[in-house]
């Protein structure tokens, strides 16, 4: 029954999403307002129909550009960020060649990066800032790469300098985000399990969607912190360290229920 339920959901998605590309394509042309908007719609849909409930902690920035920093543990992630609020993301390289998913990547207006091209990290800072002087909030994922859900990566700090950049007089706000999953029907996810919903090393696509598929309604966390620049807390380096501290404590409350002592931030020297 399970497999059942698997196959058609997915189905359904996929019949879903190729039924969105084709108008996305048309505002990316001629409406970037609603080409910024029709995603999240989109995207609120299909967390529902896969049965997905988001609990959300803290208030997301809104109204203004910002640069969201986030942890990764899969492409989940994009579902529950982008379900919350219009927002685009930095991705690497090798999505758009995903199957239907580096498609819905492109005309959703990803901004791909190879991390391992030291004069593609520039280009990339530069259109980053671009689209936030053009209004929009991105999603940056530091790690680079998505873990297993039950511990962070290291942070890499190159793309945090884009938020080093004024928009209409002002720095840009930075907001780290917590992202964890921690039930399924209702029931908490034990240490073993968490792993279901992360996509990481060489896992094949396929089986990954359909093993989510098969474990029927989770839920997921999202906790929104307090936003910083990169001008008050000292530097891309600080930022990223600070980011790391917010998510790292936030992460191990959603797993645990503890929340460990803060560590003071050191301002980065120059």
């Amino acid at each position: 029954m399970k497999n059942l339920r698997a196959i058609l959901l997915f189905a359904l998605l996929i019949a879903f999403s190729l039924l969105v590309i084709p108008p996305q394509w048309v505002f990316t042309k001629i409406w970037p307002s609603a080409a910024r908007r029709f995603p999240h719609l989109y995207f609120r849909l299909v967390t529902r129909l896969m049965g997905i409930r988001i609990d959300v902690k803290g208030t997301p920035i809104s109204g203004t550009p910002c640069l969201y920093v986030a942890n990764h543990l899969s492409w989940l992630d994009i579902l529950v960020l982008s379900a919350i609020a219009p927002m685009c993301f930095v991705a690497k390289h090798e999505v758009a060649r995903w199957p239907l998913f580096g498609l819905l990547a492109t005309v959703g207006r990803t901004i791909y990066v190879d991390r391992d091209r030291r004069h593609d990290v520039k280009a990339v800072v530069s259109a980053i800032r671009q689209r936030l002087s053009e209004g929009e909030c991105i999603v940056l994922f530091p790690e680079g790469t998505s873990s297993d859900g039950n511990r962070l990566l290291p942070f890499r700090t190159a793309l945090l300098g884009a938020a080093d950049f004024e928009v209409a007089g002002s720095q840009v706000p930075v907001q780290p985000v917590t992202i964890a999953y921690t039930g399924v029907y209702g029931i908490p996810l034990g240490r073993v399990r968490r792993p279901i919903f992360a996509w990481h090393g060489k896992m094949e696509l396929l089986p990954h969607l359909l093993g989510v598929a098969r474990v029927g309604p989770f839920e997921a966390t999202l906790e929104f912190h307090q936003p910083v620049t990169v001008r008050e807390i000292g530097g891309r380096k600080s930022l990223a360290r600070h980011c790391k501290l917010a998510i790292r404590a936030s992460l191990i409350q959603a797993l645990t229920g503890r929340r460990p002592v803060p560590v003071p931030i050191q301002a980065e020297t120059r």
